[in-house]
């Protein structure tokens, strides 16, 4: 769809008529907002932690609404004292709110605007944004953005890559666009310790956990998804291993979602009967893992994939990057008489490797996979879609036991 954008400004005075609005609801003036900060900081021991304990209560104990409080309020906040005794507001009440906190605790800081889901275009310096952040600037000059509307993560999550944003101040600023967050950054570790008895039963122990969009995934199992809901969810995941695993137990932790000190992990406990198959005297099976069902996060790939042809560049929401290993103690009784080539796959947007490995009745599966960017150019798409199809054909290899 065609659209028009029109601007008689520059980004710095967009940036300075836009700090003149938001500026004036920001001053504290409720001797409990100023109490609080005080309580917020006075055991913390560095800037960063400051920085972050106001962060983590603004964004969990002051509800995000996630709908307008007022007729045509553009950017401008309400007025902060207000938002804290409501403890609730919209992005922009938020972010104000964290800013005029952090700058009561001798912390300098701004409002940004950004828009997290679309491109700004730099051409145009006009009001292409949808949501409202703050930004953090150390005595050392390192910048610290927070999005004060997620209460399950201490980082900007993944999906700012490569999104612009302005910052907000008297002088004015140009617009400026976050980097790409590295796959390490949205990075999974799935471990698994398995056992095949003689008769070809198998029991499992899997560890799901990781940091950045992992980590943001997991809690959001946990905070929006009632017992009975991750419960199926589990059972999902193991069914997809074979029909017929059964469920024995699963902890999702920590308890508290929103306990940010302690990382996400989800146990699953599970077996399965008759899971390897005879054939004579061999035994055939793959290793589950193999199957990267366990990879909460591989769908993704797999979804933007689907289409042969593109007519547009294709663009993902994040970079993501996992490493899976599964032990699996074999019976004593058999011995591997063969076990999948390594895979390996080397490409500018999308890395895979995949090998196994036997010492005496233990066999190692181990795989890495690494989203490199969200943006694959149109020309490179038919590249990036066949990699993606070789690294998803890697799950069909088996394994044969010998007696």
């Amino acid at each position: 769809i065609p659209i028009m954008m029109f601007s008689n400004v520059t980004w710095k005075e967009l940036s300075r008529k836009a700090w003149e609005v938001t500026e004036p609801p920001m001053k504290i003036t409720d001797p409990d907002l100023k109490k609080t900060v005080k309580a917020l900081v006075e055991t913390c021991k560095t800037e960063i932690d400051s920085i972050k304990a106001i962060a983590r209560w603004v964004a969990q104990d002051v509800r995000y609404i996630g709908l307008s409080l007022g007729d045509k309020e553009g950017i401008t906040p309400h007025d902060v004292n207000e938002t804290f005794r409501a403890r609730a507001g919209v992005c922009k009440d938020k972010a104000a709110l964290g800013v005029a906190m952090l700058r009561a605790a001798g912390i300098e800081a701004y409002n940004v605007l950004t828009n997290p889901m679309d491109d700004v275009l730099y051409d145009v310096a006009t009001n292409q944004f949808n949501h409202q952040i703050a930004v953090a600037i150390t005595r050392n000059g390192e910048k610290y953005f927070i999005d004060e509307t997620v209460d399950i993560s201490d980082e900007l999550p993944g999906y700012y890559s490569k999104r612009g944003y302005l910052i907000l101040t008297k002088e004015g600023e140009d617009l400026h666009y976050f980097p790409l967050i590295g796959p390490e950054k949205n990075h999974g570790v799935i471990n698994a310790k398995s056992k095949i008895d003689a008769d070809g039963n198998l029991k499992s122990t899997v560890e799901i956990s990781g940091n950045g969009i992992y980590d943001l995934a997991l809690r959001q199992i946990a905070e929006f998804l009632s017992p009975d809901d991750i419960k199926r969810l589990v059972r999902q995941l193991i069914s997809a291993v074979d029909p017929n695993a059964k469920l024995d137990t699963f902890i999702l932790e920590p308890e508290d979602v929103k306990n940010l000190d302690v990382p996400a992990k989800l146990t699953i406990k599970y077996e399965i009967p008759d899971y390897a198959v005879p054939a004579g005297k061999y035994l055939l099976l793959s290793a589950p893992c193999a199957q990267h069902t366990f990879d909460i996060m591989k769908s993704t790939i797999e979804e933007y994939t689907k289409l042969e042809d593109r007519k547009f560049p294709l663009r993902f929401m994040y970079t993501l990057s996992s490493d899976i290993t599964e032990t699996i103690e074999l019976p004593s009784s058999y011995k591997a008489k063969s076990i999948p080539e390594p895979v390996k796959i080397d490409t500018k947007y999308f890395d895979y490797n995949m090998e196994y490995s036997i010492e005496g009745n233990l066999l190692k599966y181990h795989c890495s996979l690494s989203l490199n960017d969200v943006d694959i150019p149109l020309r490179d798409y038919p590249g990036f879609r066949k990699a993606v199809a070789d690294y998803k054909n890697s799950e069909k290899g088996m394994l044969f036991l010998t007696k």
